[in-house]
């Protein structure tokens, strides 16, 4: 009965990680080099968030920040597990990405076809922006 109980709650927690990782068609997540940065974040010329302050974790390397677009249209801007931003968009295959820090401005056209997964780095007050087609896996 034991064994059971638990193949069943094993499923079910599959079927719940498969589900939450389909339901998203991309997403952006800010790394190193931010020292209370101003940040902003336009797609397409459509503003997402303006003049956040992000800072790096100094354990990790990392932000909290994190940009999430799912398949309903809607782009969610989280900071841990907190919405910041919510906003209804429709994107392309090809999305441009203006990226502000600290008044200095990148950008990138990009196809979501050679990757979804987007980790922006603020280093040598630069802002490289780098695509990923797998899951990041952060050491």
């Amino acid at each position: 009965m034991i064994n059971k109980l638990s193949i069943i709650i094993l499923l079910i927690l599959s079927s719940c990680a498969v589900n939450n990782n389909m339901d998203n068609k991309f997403m952006i997540r800010f790394a190193s080099c931010f020292h209370s940065d101003k940040v902003s974040l336009y797609i397409n010329e459509q503003v997402i968030f303006k003049n956040l302050v992000i800072k790096t974790d100094d354990e990790l390397d990392l932000t909290p920040i994190r940009v999430i677009y799912f398949s309903d249209n809607t782009i969610k801007v989280y900071n841990k597990k907190n919405i910041l931003y919510s906003n209804k968009i429709v994107l392309d295959k090809e999305i441009s990405l203006y990226i502000e820090k600290n008044n200095k401005i990148q950008k990138k056209t990009i196809s979501l076809s050679k990757g979804k997964r987007f980790v922006i780095d603020g280093c040598n007050n630069d802002i490289q922006i780098n695509q990923f087609s797998n899951r990041i896996v952060y050491e």
